[in-house]
């Protein structure tokens, strides 16, 4: 990981930190979420069932992607980006007219980000009673 270093004036203690989205990434929406249970998140496809590891993923051996555990008490805007659309269906179809056989997946990319935006009342999950 590469150590970037720099110096900027703040006021007041409020500072931003901003990520670059690259140009090739397109914003689809944002939507608020509020967790209903345990905070516990999972990706699955409508056909296709859960997601498997993306590279460099460590799945403890489940053979599928890791949970994500967002905090139940917070409450969040997701972020959904997506990059290939645009012409995902022609290269779709160029790979099947191919003779060899092979991986004809990863067409499409997308990133959801969870940014969390305030706090709730932690949920009750199901089948605990409140304490």
């Amino acid at each position: 990981m590469n150590i970037v270093s720099g110096v900027v004036s703040i006021e007041y203690s409020h500072f931003y930190i901003t990520e670059h989205i690259e140009t090739g990434w397109q914003l689809l929406g944002k939507w608020p979420y509020q967790p209903v249970s345990g905070g516990r998140m999972s990706i699955s496809g409508p056909t296709t069932s859960p997601a498997v590891p993306a590279a460099c993923w460590l799945t403890g051996g489940r053979g599928h992607a890791p949970d994500l555990q967002l905090d139940p008490a917070s409450t969040y805007t997701v972020h959904v980006y997506a990059k290939g659309r645009q012409d995902s269906r022609a290269r779709y179809e160029a790979a099947m007219d191919r003779e060899e056989w092979g991986l004809h997946e990863g067409f499409e990319d997308y990133v959801v980000a969870f940014v969390p935006t305030g706090q709730q009342v932690r949920p009750r999950r199901p089948g605990h009673s409140p304490r």
